[in-house]
């Protein structure tokens, strides 16, 4: 028993040094499958078991394009590293929409609103280290950076409009909310409105319609007076 319990300390503590030294790793390195296969598997799993798999997928994503940077300085970008790097901004960035999909659908627009933001963040700061070193290099480097900035671009309008959309929830939520107490007084006239000063509007007294008076005076027409004497008063017996 007392064997079996060191040799699983020694697989943890082997483990955990791979994992160590693997960290640093770049595609074609022969510890960089280790890393995606086996270190930010667990990492995934651990994260979604704590509601953190959003997160999880913009660090990943942070994560291949500082290698893709990395490699295209050292000018060992290659068509298949642009490939898998754009694949993984698709991965990730789906699999975030799916999450704010999620929040939605359950009323949760606060925390849809907030996970946009997040990714519309994330990859508008990756966006901007793409391009910084893009413009320092050659135009070699910034041919194999251009497919990955391109990919960036139209991943950042969609996410800026999921966001912008998640965010117009919120703020129809919130007006809808604050309007609450008003349209309960509006449909019971026996419940003041809260916050209104007493006198501006009271919501127990039926207010009769004003009734509107024309300023324009009718004038009668005036009698016709005449000069002409009156007729006889002739009277018979």
């Amino acid at each position: 028993m007392a064997y079996l319990a060191v040799l699983l300390c020694m697989l943890v503590g082997m483990s955990a040094g791979l994992s160590y030294a693997a960290q640093q790793t770049l595609p074609g390195d022969p510890l960089y499958i280790y890393k995606i296969e086996v270190t930010e598997r667990v990492e995934g799993y651990v994260a979604n078991a704590e509601s953190a798999g959003d997160s999880f997928d913009m660090y990943v994503l942070g994560q291949r394009l500082e290698e893709a940077r990395t490699l295209a300085v050292r000018g060992k970008l290659t068509v298949e590293n642009q490939t898998a790097v754009t694949d993984t901004i698709t991965t990730e960035v789906r699999s975030v929409l799916d999450r704010i999909a999620v929040y939605q659908s359950v009323g949760n627009y606060s925390g849809a609103a907030a996970v946009g933001a997040t990714l519309f963040t994330t990859l508008q700061t990756e966006s901007q280290k793409v391009a910084e070193v893009s413009s320092r290099g050659s135009v070699t480097l910034q041919t194999s950076l251009a497919p990955i900035l391109i990919k960036l671009t139209t991943t950042l309008n969609t996410v800026s409009h999921v966001s912008m959309k998640a965010q117009d929830k919120v703020a129809g939520t919130t007006v809808a909310v604050a309007l609450l107490p008003v349209h309960r007084a509006v449909l019971d006239h026996s419940q003041p409105i809260a916050g209104l000063k007493q006198g501006a509007i009271d919501r127990t007294t039926t207010v009769a319609p004003a009734t509107t008076t024309s300023t324009i005076a009718t004038e009668a027409p005036a009698a016709e007076t005449s000069t002409a004497p009156r007729p006889t008063e002739i009277y018979f017996k």
